[in-house]
């Protein structure tokens, strides 16, 4: 097995050595859109996206609902349109940053969205030991499918990880989804390539702190069920009538 080293230049002004595994002959898959919903093609099948199950099964939480009439529909639109395109520009700088491009460390008056790139580089990727893939597709035959922002050897162990941006510092009890886009990601892998024994969350809020979500074990265990319901209640109230079929094949 061939392989070689990714040469990370982090907020030290040093070079953070991460060696690139094909550990695994992974597929890729095409992603597009039906009837409005991310959909994964795997053949002829369209699988759901592990985001638009979770999305449809989301139950809003009275913090949300209250934090949105307080500030109103349209400011809580413009706020969620402004996060979710940092998190876009993050996870494509840490892509890049994957992909063996130089990123280097931002100066004093960079955007904060290399700033957050560089606070997940710097505190947690430092601990990435192998890179078995990045972005890389990933399904589940029959059932869903999804995105893997990073697989690899994280603090010796093999990970799942994936990269957040907040507003603000997360709670744990706010990262249930996100355990559970995780908990997806490892049965889908375990099912088509080899286990996982960690899904690992590394957040960059906007104020530039860091946090780190881990879930191993008996945790790992739990939200792979919680998943598993997830997916039922999806196919059962919210499948479309040719994504229903598919799923049942």
């Amino acid at each position: 097995m061939r392989s070689y080293f990714l040469y990370l230049h982090g907020l030290c002004d040093r070079y953070l050595r991460v060696k690139i595994v094909p550990k695994y002959k992974y597929k890729q898959y095409t992603r597009t859109t039906d009837q409005g919903r991310r959909v994964y093609l795997d053949g002829q099948e369209k699988l759901p996206s592990v985001t638009t199950i979770l999305s449809k099964t989301k139950i809003e939480s009275d913090g949300i609902k209250a934090w949105k009439a307080r500030v109103g529909e349209a400011e809580s639109r413009r706020i969620m349109k402004e996060a979710a395109a940092r998190g876009s520009e993050m996870h494509e700088l840490l892509e890049r940053y994957m992909h063996s491009q130089k990123f280097d460390s931002p100066a004093h008056d960079a955007p904060l969205t290399h700033k957050m790139a560089n606070l997940i580089l710097s505190k947690g990727l430092i601990y990435l030991d192998e890179v078995w893939g990045v972005e890389q597709n990933i399904i589940y035959p029959k059932e869903y499918a999804g995105t893997v922002d990073c697989v690899g050897l994280y603090k010796k162990n093999p990970t799942i990880l994936d990269f957040k941006q907040a507003n603000k510092p997360k709670k744990e009890e706010y990262v249930e989804d996100y355990y559970l886009q995780l908990a997806a990601y490892i049965c889908a892998h375990e099912k088509e390539y080899g286990e996982i024994k960690k899904g690992t969350i590394l957040v960059a809020s906007v104020g530039l702190v860091f946090q780190e979500f881990e879930m191993s074990g008996n945790k790992l265990s739990e939200y792979k069920d919680k998943w598993w319901r997830r997916l039922e209640e999806f196919k059962t109230n919210h499948a479309q009538p040719r994504q229903e079929s598919l799923l049942k094949a």
